[in-house]
Order: C-alpha cells, then structure tokens, then sequence
C-alpha cells in the first residue's frame, strides 16, 4: 500500500513532467513563428513598397514571439520554483515526522524504565531481609560519618 507522501511525490513528478512538456512544445511552435517572422522580414523587403505594410506584421509576430518566449521563461521559472518548494516542504515534514516518531520511541523507553524502577522499589519494599535491615539501622550503628546523617 502507498503512502500519501509517495502519492504526493508521484503526482508532483507527474505535474512536473506534463509541465515541462508542455513548456518545450511552446517553446517550439514560439521558435517556428520566430523563423516565419524572419521569412515574412525577408520577403516585404523583396516586394519592396507593396510589401512594406506585410513587413509591419512581420515586425509585430517578431515582437509577440519574444513576448511569448519571456512568458513562457515566467512561467518556468515560478512553476519549477513552487514545485522545488513544494518538495523541500514534504522532505522537512517527513522529517518532522520522523522526529516525532523517535520522541515517542524515547518516551516509551523512559516510560518502561521508570516502570521497572518503581517494581524494583516495591520488591525492595516488601523483602523482609531489606525491611528487617532498615529497621534494626540506627544512627549508632551505621558506618557513615554523624555528618552524613544531616
């Protein structure tokens, strides 16, 4: 079973891809109207007078191909730009969530931990050697130093 991260990082390739597909096939039917533009250039010029308001239009699919062509480097720049946002974002997450999961782990170990710490206490407790010891104890007795007993 996938997870949502790997549906997410298959459809953002997928994006990314039909994106930069698309991008290119613009990119060469914008190149094809750019060499029209210069042909049509080429021929007002060789129809001289009779020719000169075709090289008006000329001049003008020259000026919307190069407008397209910095549309189209716009558009590749911020697309790629959100997309290689979108994937530092979903690596930080995953990277938050694996702290998260090594939190919990810690907190499970400490949790155990502390558990067997208070059965050992317990035992300790109710051992009738440790309770007898504790009760036969006295200042007088003991092998600290007075000063130890406060």
């Amino acid at each position: 079973m996938e997870t949502s991260r790997n549906v997410l990082v298959k459809l953002i390739t997928s994006v990314q891809k039909t994106l930069e597909n698309s991008l290119a096939t613009i990119a060469s039917v914008n190149t094809d109207i750019k060499v029209l533009a210069i042909n049509a250039k080429i021929q007002a010029a060789r129809a001289g007078a009779a020719g000169a308001s075709f090289g008006v239009v000329a001049d003008e699919m020259g000026k919307l191909a190069a407008h397209t062509g910095d549309i189209l480097a716009d558009i590749h720049t911020g697309m790629m730009g959100a997309i290689h946002g979108l994937s530092n974002w979903m690596e930080s997450d995953s990277r938050g969530q694996r702290l998260a999961q090594m939190a919990a782990h810690n907190i499970d170990i400490i949790d155990r931990n502390l558990y067997e710490r208070s059965c050992d206490v317990r035992w300790w407790a109710t051992d009738s050697a440790i309770v007898n010891a504790a009760d036969e104890h006295s200042k007088e007795k003991s092998p600290l130093p007075p000063t130890a007993w406060g």
